[in-house]
């Protein structure tokens, strides 16, 4: 159904107008997107059930307004090869950014899932000036390790270092990631499983949400996966989710009394339902993480073609951007 479909849901107490920081879904909802300068991009905020402007001033306004919501922790997903996407991660970084005029003795620090951990000393060097972009994407593998093309997320890197922000790497290596893929947790040598983080098997919803998104991938692809490969590719999966747990706190924890800021970029399948990251930052920091899903889908008459209203477990705020093949024709 389109936002038209949902008029429907937005009358309740949680409703916000326009001055309240918020647009219902359904009538004035729809004028306002139509009419937004940010064509064809909204953010569906899940605690207002209601649309929001998309830019930096939005993550800003909700940062100062609502700082219980959004303070240490902002968690955002991405489509890797989507620029909007990584245009968001712009846009929210801007916003952080800004609320240094409020408390400028408060780090900020971007996480990224591109970067492993262990490529800090290179991420530090390039922080301070001493290394170019180029040298960090030489140093750092990137071409060889990443399925990004590294021109969508060198913008953000040039902001954060022009900006004095610091660049974490929150990621495992890849090869350890293939490893837990091919053998299993339990198949992996003991002096390497010492130096992994623990690892939650039992969380039955991320295990069934990510059965079905695979199963959906292998249905279009043609493609076929025995169940014990599957749940050693969860396996490998859900490491990577604790990892960069562990990493997104373990910044978080050593900045906790200067009240450090983090905001994190990694795939929307990490962020998505919260059970993969942000619940797991969580359990190790005790920061809940607001996190941001865009979603990339077709939009008619100027909103965005929804099947479902997204709720607080999917995300706190959904931002609805075209697909990817539709940018060159909107």
């Amino acid at each position: 159904v389109s936002a038209a479909g949902l008029a429907g849901l937005s009358g309740g107490a949680g409703a916000e107008t326009a001055s309240g920081g918020g647009v219902p879904v359904g009538g004035l909802g729809e004028r306002f997107l139509r009419d937004s300068g940010g064509a064809h991009e909204a953010i569906f905020d899940t605690a207002i059930r209601g649309y929001l402007p998309a830019g930096p001033a939005t993550f800003l306004h909700k940062a100062r307004a609502h700082p219980e919501a959004l303070d240490r922790l902002l968690v955002l997903g991405e489509t890797h090869t989507h620029p909007i996407h990584h245009r968001i991660h712009m846009d929210a970084f801007r916003g952080f950014v800004a609320l240094r005029e409020d408390s400028p003795s408060r780090p900020v620090a971007i996480g990224m899932e591109h970067f492993y951990r262990q490529h800090q000393n290179y991420l530090d060097l390039f922080s301070s000036g001493r290394v170019s972009l180029a040298t960090l994407r030489r140093l750092t593998k990137w071409d060889a390790v990443s399925s990004v093309p590294f021109r969508l997320v060198a913008p953000l890197l040039a902001q954060a270092r022009a900006s004095g922000v610091r660049v974490v790497g929150l990621n495992c290596p890849g090869e350890v990631a293939s490893l837990v893929a091919r053998v299993g947790l339990e198949g992996v040598p003991e002096e390497l499983r010492e130096l992994l983080p623990d690892v939650e098997l039992g969380d039955v919803k991320h295990w069934e949400r990510f059965r079905r998104v695979m199963l959906s991938m292998m249905g279009e692809h043609g493609g076929q996966m025995d169940e014990q490969s599957l749940r050693r590719y969860y396996e490998a999966t859900t490491l990577w989710d604790e990892y960069m747990a562990e990493s997104a706190a373990m910044y978080l924890k050593e900045t906790e009394s200067q009240g450090g800021r983090l905001l994190v970029f990694a795939g929307t399948h990490h962020v998505d339902e919260r059970n993969g990251m942000p619940d797991r930052i969580m359990k190790r920091s005790g920061v809940r993480a607001f996190t941001v899903v865009p979603v990339a889908l077709p939009w008619k008459d100027g909103l965005p073609d929804v099947d479902r209203v997204p709720t607080s477990q999917t995300a706190d705020w959904v931002w609805y951007t075209p697909r990817e093949d539709e940018m060159m024709t909107i």
